[in-house]
């Protein structure tokens, strides 16, 4: 009885199941954001700054390519 609670408990809490076009949306805009906000200060403030801008831009690379597989 208290499994069946559990399992009822878990899928009541996964019931908006999330299509493919939210996980895509979330992707663009991710990098969106990272190209408004993190360019022209890692451009600006050179150093560390720029390699932390493209660092970004590498995990949103990679994170995209994960996603599409």
């Amino acid at each position: 009885m208290f499994q069946e609670n559990v399992i009822k408990y878990i899928r009541a809490g996964c019931e908006p199941v999330l299509e493919d076009k939210f996980f895509n949306d979330q992707c663009k805009g991710l990098f969106v954001c990272t190209a408004f906000m993190a360019t022209v200060p890692g451009i600006v403030l050179k150093g560390y700054f720029l390699l932390i801008t493209i660092l970004l831009y590498i995990a949103n690379i990679v994170s995209a390519i994960a996603l599409y597989k």
